[in-house]
């Protein structure tokens, strides 16, 4: 008998004989929910670290602009690794973008416009992996000669 344990992604209660107790101490419903929690944490870091150290110039360390956690979490709708997806699909007019510097006046508006560029091709990408997680594996029929041959090898042995 274990004793009572939250999760940290669910807060659901349970027994921390089923629940996954992780790495870091903290107990999870499973491990495949804590795998993912942890893949969408690092396309989060991802998604911060490109826009924040390659298309703003800002170092490690460097406190960024909060507008771009807001504007992260007003796409909450969708997965971290669409966000990044969309990112990597649309890379090259981002750094475009990015790279102007008399366009705009201050990190706050290059940021929502980078990510107005985001938000109006997500959905496209986000089709695109529905579609690809949709195509399927074709079944394979078997001929009614080879089954035919099986059944009649089964029949035959004697327990």
């Amino acid at each position: 008998m274990g004793r009572r344990v939250k999760c940290r992604i669910t807060g659901e209660i349970g027994n921390s004989d089923t629940f996954y107790k992780a790495d870091n101490g903290l107990y999870y419903k499973s491990k495949e929910l804590y795998d993912e929690y942890k893949q969408e944490a690092e396309y989060r870091r991802k998604i911060i670290d490109f826009f924040c150290l390659e298309l703003l110039g800002y170092e490690k360390g460097c406190t960024f602009p909060t507008i771009l956690i807001k504007k992260l979490e007003s796409l909450s709708a969708y997965s971290n690794k669409t966000i990044w997806a969309t990112i990597l699909h649309k890379e090259e007019d981002l750094r475009y973008w990015a790279s102007i510097e008399d366009k705009f006046k201050n990190d706050y508006g290059k940021i929502c416009y980078l990510f107005v560029i985001v938000v109006n091709h997500i959905n496209e990408v986000q089709r695109k992996i529905k579609a690809q997680k949709q195509v399927h594996v074709p079944t394979v029929e078997i001929p009614p000669e080879i089954e035919d041959i099986s059944n009649k090898a089964n029949q035959n042995k004697d327990i």
